[in-house]
């Protein structure tokens, strides 16, 4: 049988405390998953359109053909956007854009 104290209640607040922060934490993180996911895909998308421009388009944005080719070549986790890793923490190396509707809590 359980038997009911003070204690026990305490351990039971503080388990569900200690639940709420990590699923908080998690549901951070997915987030997080998420929009850097949106961004690697928009980075593509975007370095592939920009090898569709004709020169006198690239032209007409400051750019040359081999400027194209090169930002092209750049690997889609490339972000120009993103901060500097921290050794110690801190940023995950990427911008932190608004999270779209489906992803908010």
């Amino acid at each position: 049988m359980h038997s009911f104290s003070p204690n026990n209640r305490l351990d039971n607040a503080s388990a569900a405390r200690a639940a709420g922060d990590f699923m908080q934490s998690l549901w951070r993180a997915v987030q997080r998953m998420v929009v850097t996911l949106l961004r690697w895909q928009e980075l593509a998308h975007e370095r592939h359109a920009l090898m569709e421009l004709d020169d006198g388009l690239l032209k007409d944005i400051g750019l040359s053909r081999a400027d194209a080719v090169r930002e092209a070549r750049r690997p889609f986790w490339d972000d120009p956007l993103a901060q500097p890793r921290s050794r110690l923490g801190g940023s995950h190396g990427h911008a932190q854009p608004e999270l779209v509707a489906c992803c908010k809590p």
